[in-house]
């Protein structure tokens, strides 16, 4: 445990053949990501390339190969319009992988085309997917979910379409279907962006904490206010130096910290800590609304609430932010304690 020693820094190296296998894999799943973001995410061609390339040099018999190979292929045809190069990743999938879906895909010649009309149709149809699952229009999502999988049963948007129709599914009570849905995309797209969201929401369902008591109301508890908005940088600089203004109104001889938190990739939390307990907390929330702190702002561009700190954890792990609503409207303002 000592980190000033060897010792520290030798004890979890792989030093037999079964954990060097282990590693080698990591390393190239690993690498195979890189070049899987500088391609999609940072359109960065000639750093992928190379990343998949060096993946290839240093793991030639490694399982994502075939995949790097066309990927490679796909990067050089469309990208970076170097058609030599991309044959040569196309007759090394031919001959190498001769009965693989990517040589069958290759050997159609109208493949690419059909390939950019059909992820064009996908992404059309995930945006009003995704805009159901804003309204709550839980009939149009699994409307738009059945007609993806129709048209694309292996597109890369498939994951997310399943992990936001498992949410739909908790949110609708439904909380045994919301698992069983969690658990197949694990288990299918073990490298999804979803994935580390997806775990942190079965753990919190494991726990026992998920139907009916995710959460707890406790009077005795520190209380924060927190407020949900879209991950907008101007909005977010305007809501941050509103309530800071308004801190130093109502609590001047108080040092109010205000925290930023992602809740998921279009909603950030900006929380105000510490509160002393729910009264003050729920004097707090109140004034605020009596202010018209954020005026112009629409309400639809926020939610804003008090919350305890062992609530604010869970949502933190589970981000059922209307889960919380609700409670929050029930426990706090709809009913009198």
């Amino acid at each position: 445990s000592d980190n000033k020693k060897p010792e520290y820094y030798l004890q979890d190296l792989p030093l037999t053949d079964s954990l060097v296998e282990i590693s080698d894999k990591k390393i190239a799943k690993a690498m195979y990501n890189v070049g899987v973001i500088y391609d999609r995410k940072m359109e960065d061609y000639s750093e992928s390339v190379k990343s998949y390339e060096e993946l290839i040099k240093r793991f030639p018999k490694d399982k994502m190969i075939i995949e790097t190979y066309f990927n490679l292929y796909m990067l050089h045809y469309k990208k970076k319009k170097n058609k030599a190069r991309a044959e040569y990743y196309r007759k090394k999938i031919l001959k190498e992988y001769p009965y693989s879906k990517y040589a069958k895909i290759l050997k159609n010649p109208n493949y690419l085309k059909t390939l950019e009309e059909t992820k064009d149709k996908i992404d059309a149809i995930y945006a009003d997917f995704y805009k159901a699952y804003k309204n709550k229009d839980y009939k149009q999502m699994s409307n738009s979910y059945q007609n993806a999988k129709k048209l694309s049963p292996d597109n890369e948007l498939i994951p997310k379409f399943m992990f936001l129709t498992a949410i739909s599914e908790g949110e609708q009570g439904k909380s045994k279907a919301m698992e069983t849905l969690l658990q197949e995309v694990i288990k299918k797209y073990p490298d999804d962006q979803v994935i580390p969201r997806a775990n942190n929401i079965l753990e919190v369902i494991k726990s026992g904490k998920h139907d009916p008591d995710l959460f707890q109301y406790d009077e005795k508890s520190d209380y924060f206010y927190t407020i949900v908005t879209e991950n907008d940088t101007t909005l977010l600089n305007k809501i941050k130096l509103k309530l800071t203004g308004f801190n130093v109104d109502i609590f001047p001889d108080r040092d109010m910290k205000i925290e930023k938190k992602p809740i998921n990739d279009t909603q950030i939390q900006l929380t105000v800590k510490t509160m002393l307990g729910k009264e003050e907390a729920m004097k707090y929330f109140n004034e605020l609304k009596s202010k018209n702190l954020y005026g112009k702002i629409s309400t639809e561009k926020y939610r804003h609430f008090v919350i305890t700190n062992d609530n604010f954890n869970k949502l933190q792990k589970a981000k059922f932010v209307e889960k919380y609503i609700t409670f929050f409207d029930k426990n706090y303002l709809n009913n009198e304690r």
